[in-house]
């Protein structure tokens, strides 16, 4: 079977990550099928990355901007998937192609067009509107959809008036790569890290304010590293000039976007791992860190409460492997920072608890199921009680 994964949309932070992680699961574990995977020319930098086995194709005339090339994908990719006669899409980004009679399976993973948290850039709010609109009808259109938390599936299918007979759980993955030095870096050591894509659900600006504070209060040597593409640049500028305004701003590094292959270098230079986002549907940097023995402290939202359905996975990903404070509470994470840095008892046993739960997103684990989702697809198998 001749299956194409549409990945257009992945042009940097944790969805490259994770796009480079599947393909080489998939590559370890797959013989039968023949994957075909369509880029833009704004990731030629994947070629080398991605499996030799795979056939890449890059699509001309896709612009970087998402909203355009969403529309582009539409009208130029039916062309490339007929002419290589693709039996089966695998559509990554929460977007479908819709001129195709192709089977299709729909990864719905970005929450960002659906997000509670407002941002200031009237381009961007205008731009999420549409690509939710988009979301809708790729879900509607696909014959599978897969989400990547339990947490994203509940919240989604309700979104999106889809039934769950027709939705799967896949969580991502994850393997030790070699370890690569990041050139440049301060040496400085400790510090705090932070992984992301820099936009306002990420609540940046929290986190300065926390670390202005710990360092004050405790005198902490180290710095805060943060690490992630420039999404939104207006939030950018806003997080620069606060910086200015801090006592600690010297300590506050950002590093833009790093490449994958120096990913895992950076993880063993921390002690621990800060996760703030409270829209996410699954976190990538928690499994990063877990699998590297890193302690975390991450965001936790209580989406039972019907007024905080918030898209916040991180006790269901991590679940014993990490401590976790309330983002609606100014004080708690400065408090829950301190206290992760000076309980070596706490750190210990979250360490622990790390090395266990990684093994439930184990990539040979995780690839063979979805290699059994799609031949399930072909032989009508996996979706035999759906219902359009």
């Amino acid at each position: 079977m001749k299956i194409g994964i549409v990945a257009t949309s992945y042009l940097s932070g944790a969805g490259v990550a994770d796009l480079i992680n599947q393909t080489q699961g998939l590559d370890e574990v797959d013989r039968e099928n023949k994957y075909y995977i369509f880029l833009s020319k704004y990731q030629s930098f994947l070629l080398n990355e991605l499996p030799s086995n795979f056939e890449k194709i890059i699509v001309p005339f896709l612009p970087r901007q998402a909203l355009l090339r969403s529309v582009l994908n539409q009208i130029i990719l039916p062309f490339y998937i007929v002419k290589h006669k693709i039996d089966q899409l695998y559509c990554f980004g929460n977007i479908a192609v819709f001129f195709v009679n192709v089977k299709t399976i729909l990864l719905i993973q970005n929450a960002s067009p659906f997000s509670r948290v407002a941002t200031p850039s009237v381009y961007h709010r205008v731009s999420n509107k549409i690509l939710a609109f988009i979301t809708k009808l790729s879900a509607k259109k696909s014959d599978l959809i897969l989400y990547v938390s339990e947490n994203s599936r509940k919240l989604f299918n309700a979104l999106l008036m889809v039934k769950d007979e027709k939705s799967r759980v896949v969580y991502h993955s994850w393997s030790k790569n070699k370890i690569i030095p990041l050139p440049n870096l301060i040496k400085a050591h400790p510090n705090i890290l932070w992984v992301g894509s820099i936009l306002p659900f990420k609540q940046l600006e929290n986190l300065m304010a926390a670390f202005d504070g710990l360092v004050e209060k405790i005198n902490y040597k180290g710095h805060l590293l943060i690490a992630g593409d420039i999404t939104d640049k207006g939030y950018y500028e806003k997080l620069v000039n606060f910086q200015k305004t801090l006592a600690s701003r010297e300590k506050i590094q950002f590093l833009g976007r790093v490449q994958y292959k120096y990913m895992m270098w950076l993880y063993s230079q921390v002690e621990i791992l800060v996760f703030t986002s409270i829209e996410e549907t699954f976190g990538i940097p928690l499994i990063e860190a877990m699998g590297m023995g890193l302690p975390i402290l991450a965001a936790a939202v209580n989406i039972n409460n019907s007024t905080q359905n918030y898209f916040n996975p991180s006790k269901e990903i991590c679940m014993d492997a990490a401590l976790y404070y309330n983002p609606f509470n100014n004080s708690d994470l400065e408090e829950k920072m301190i206290k992760l840095l000076e309980d070596e008892n706490l750190r210990k046993k979250i360490k622990l608890a790390a090395s266990e739960r990684i093994k439930d997103f184990e990539r040979e684990m995780i690839s063979r199921k979805l290699v059994d989702i799609f031949n399930g697809l072909k032989d009508g198998n996996c979706c035999a009680n759906i219902i359009d």
